[in-house]
């Protein structure tokens, strides 16, 4: 059998004319059996794709062959079957939307911290972490004591600092978000705000996950990454997004934690909603606990 690859990706850089890159880029994907999304804007490039290694080495060379792009990171996960049931790219203002026209994480960004130095930051008396995700992701589990903004979108985050701000003058700022994207753009808006100590946990939880795996409950890696796969439009199956959000309850001896059950549950309310209005799922929604 043949190992699928998953590829999650995002890079910044400003395009002189992304719309011509949109074409070679489908054609590519396509002619190699690639399956996912991609995001093109003026800004940079962000997505998830999926389908054999070769496939998807050869794309991920195409695209750090573009002018600014030599330096891309990704990461990658596996699966037994292609994730996905097409190939989109598509045009977008930005990336990752958060309606500031000013942002520019090329110019500047928060402090990239290292998992390995989250915990010992955080724990300091003048730092406040702040979680970027939306609620419904804060909802699965987030780092004690962080701040959640409660916002529904990323757009909704610079006007809950506006009000908020005065909380945190005299504070270090840390920041995370699931895979890293949203705190290229947070960090910079904080800067731009003029906060001097602003840092950002680099490759966000997924990457965290990735170092202290054997110390954090079997599962969450999988919830967080369905959870970003969504956003990008993933093709979920029904019981398995609804399992793994189960499994998030359960995180209350753990580094991530979630004390609030009420949320949960509204957010495995909110993804049922939102799933059902996909094309591609139908039917009746079954819970799988083994």
């Amino acid at each position: 059998m043949t190992k699928i690859i998953v590829a999650a990706l995002y890079h910044f850089t400003k395009f002189s004319d992304h719309k011509k890159l949109k074409k070679p880029l489908s054609e590519i994907c396509n002619n190699e059996g690639i399956k996912g999304s991609l995001l093109l804007a003026y800004e940079g490039i962000n997505g998830t794709i999926s389908g054999p290694r070769s496939g998807i080495d050869k794309v991920l060379k195409h695209i750090r062959s573009w002018p600014g792009c030599s330096d891309l990171v990704h990461k990658e996960s596996f699966a037994s079957e292609i994730p996905f049931k097409r190939m989109k790219v598509k045009l977008k203002k930005e990336i990752v939307t958060m309606g500031q026209p000013n942002i520019d994480p090329t110019l500047n960004v928060g402090n990239y911290i290292e998992p390995n130095e989250w915990n010992s930051l955080i724990s300091q008396e003048d730092v406040v972490v702040i979680d970027t995700r939306n609620d419904y992701e804060v909802a699965i589990g987030s780092f004690d004591g962080a701040v959640d903004p409660e916002t529904k979108s990323f757009g909704e985050f610079p006007e809950w600092w506006q009000k908020n701000k005065s909380k945190y003058h005299n504070k270090r700022v840390a920041m995370f978000c699931t895979g890293g994207i949203r705190c290229e753009k947070s960090t910079n808006f904080l800067l731009n705000e003029g906060v001097k100590d602003v840092y950002h946990l680099k490759g966000g939880i997924l990457k965290y996950l990735e170092k202290f795996q054997n110390k954090i409950a079997n599962g969450m890696v999988n919830a967080l990454f369905l959870i970003l796969a969504y956003q990008l439009n993933t093709a979920l199956k029904k019981e398995c997004i609804i399992y793994v959000m189960l499994v998030g309850c359960h995180f209350h001896q753990m580094i991530l934690i979630e004390k609030n059950l009420k949320r949960v549950f509204h957010a495995i309310f909110v993804l049922i909603k939102m799933m059902m209005k996909e094309k591609s799922v139908s039917g009746s929604v079954s819970i799988k606990l083994s």
